[in-house]
């Protein structure tokens, strides 16, 4: 995470406010997975108002599948501790991202089941469920039986463009603007 990068980062733009050299502070934006944030991490998103999205895939079951660490062990455990450390602070992750696959499937888990499971486990209606492997449609997976609500992020090579190029003509940020490209 280059805790130490992203300090200096934020302490430049803080400073360079405080003199009046920049206006406000931007707004700034992470997607992590979650496993590295630790108090000193989540004391640094609070202080400087970091909207953080937060990939994670699920259940343990299926996360621990998709998401491991260096040494090949699964990773649902750092996730939400990472989690509750931003809410200790009062920073909430802004999205809570999943990337639905044939393991998914496989295990008998459905779209809905997947957002529903994070929405209850960590109290957040902000969820987004991405169907993609390797940058395009995973093959098997039953796009057509998609939620409305659900975005399908699998069908175009960059989703987000339309939307952000949009935005941008428009003069409209938007503080949740990644699409799981």
């Amino acid at each position: 995470m280059c805790p130490d990068t992203i300090q200096e980062i934020c302490n430049f733009f803080y400073e360079n406010v405080e003199s009046g050299i920049f206006d406000e502070m931007p707004q700034f934006l992470m997607v992590s997975n979650g496993t590295l944030i630790d108090e000193r991490i989540a004391e640094m998103i609070h202080k400087y108002h970091i909207g953080v999205t937060i990939s994670i895939d699920g259940p343990r079951e299926i996360n621990d599948l998709n998401r491991v660490d260096i040494e090949g062990n699964g990773t649902f455990f750092k996730i939400v501790r990472g989690i509750e450390l931003l809410n200790q602070v009062g920073s909430f992750p802004v999205l809570l991202e999943a990337t639905y696959t044939m393991r998914h499937k496989e295990l008998g888990y459905t779209w809905e089941g997947i957002r529903d499971y994070l929405k209850e486990r960590f109290q957040t209606e902000n969820v987004m469920i991405a169907g993609c492997s390797s940058g395009g449609i995973e093959e098997g997976l039953d796009y057509e039986d998609w939620d409305p609500h659900i975005q399908d992020l699998g069908k175009m090579p960059f989703p987000n463009i339309e939307f952000t190029a949009k935005r941008l003509l428009a003069k409209e940020i938007n503080d949740i603007g990644c699409d799981v490209a």
